[in-house]
């Protein structure tokens, strides 16, 4: 995957697409851990809980900051 076949605003850094690899294997502790610092393209299905990757899912909600397990999105807290 590269940059260019995300559509702009959405980008994804190589450690962030190994982090989607490894979210999409039913790694997302490790994959958590290695996009930390790192921009990461993802969304939520309906129940807002589970991490997508971006070709299974129909709707882009924002691109977020992928920051430690503990983190809740704003309507959680």
């Amino acid at each position: 995957m590269t940059e260019a076949a995300i559509p702009s605003p959405y980008y994804m850094t190589p450690a962030a697409e190994r982090a989607m690899q490894l979210l999409c294997s039913g790694s997302p502790e490790a994959a958590l851990r290695l996009s930390l610092g790192h921009a990461v393209v993802c969304w939520r299905d309906d129940d807002l809980e589970q991490w997508r990757y971006w070709q299974d899912v129909a709707l882009m909600v924002r691109v977020f900051a992928v920051v430690p397990f503990e983190y809740r999105p704003p309507w959680r807290r």
